[in-house]
């Protein structure tokens, strides 16, 4: 397999009066994949690291056996049998090439792919009887992004890194972009938290809840009754939002 080398352009600054959701709030780019991971070690305890994502160097999704890779703004479907084995063949073909072991080890998180499996994948590796939920979102089974850009916060430091990921050939662009970020976050340019949501938006339309009361209170009872026999030790009812 031949496999892409990437190379990591770092920059670190001290963002004491940021937070990770202050930072994630003015360098997101709505309708294009990102994420913003926090962390909790134990019940009450924040972990020391929050990693932020965005602009994505591939995304991989899949539904049924029908798969989506997209490299370089280039979609590519296919079937496949197993969507796992076609994530697991694309994702080995991209190698980081480490400029700083110390680097790596402080940032925690040094690049990869970041996304979501939904309950359904279970089926392409376990038999499991029973009938699929019915889907009426049409969301992806799974989806996973490989961000070109990676800031790792440090939250009881209040340092930040940023971390590019390029081709050789696309160093210079990457570091140019890592700049434009810090600038931005000094600037405090951004949506500001809590400022008020215009009438009409999609966020101030009434909330819709998949489940009625009384038919969420049933299933309840029949967890219950489930525990009771033995059947269950555990059961989580999803109550979706939208």
């Amino acid at each position: 397999m031949i496999q892409t080398p990437l190379y990591p352009v770092l920059i670190h600054k001290n963002v004491d009066c940021e937070t990770p959701v202050s930072i994630y709030q003015k360098i997101r780019q709505p309708g294009l994949p990102s994420f913003l991971l926090e962390s909790v070690e134990g019940q009450e305890k924040w972990a020391r690291y929050s990693f932020i994502g965005f602009q994505p160097l591939a995304t991989f999704q899949s539904r049924g056996t029908q798969t989506i890779l997209t490299l370089a703004g280039r979609q590519k479907k296919k079937k496949v049998t197993d969507p796992f084995l076609e994530w697991e063949q694309f994702f080995r073909s991209f190698k980081i090439v480490s400029s700083s072991q110390k680097d790596e080890q402080r940032s925690r998180f040094f690049g990869g792919a970041v996304g979501y499996l939904s309950y359904e994948m279970i089926r392409h590796f376990e038999k499991i009887g029973g009938r699929k939920v019915k889907d009426d979102l049409a969301a992806p089974d799974c989806f996973f992004m490989i961000p070109e850009i990676l800031l790792v916060f440090d939250n009881i430091r209040h340092r930040l890194d940023l971390i590019g990921f390029a081709t050789k050939d696309r160093l210079k662009e990457v570091e140019r972009r890592l700049k434009e970020i810090s600038l931005r976050i000094d600037s405090g340019v951004g949506a500001p938290l809590g400022a008020p949501k215009k009438e009409g938006t999609a966020s101030s339309a009434p909330t819709k809840l998949n489940w009625s009361p009384a038919a969420f209170k049933k299933a309840v009872s029949r967890v219950k009754n489930y525990i009771v026999a033995g059947d269950v030790t555990q059961t989580v009812l999803s109550l979706r939002q939208s």
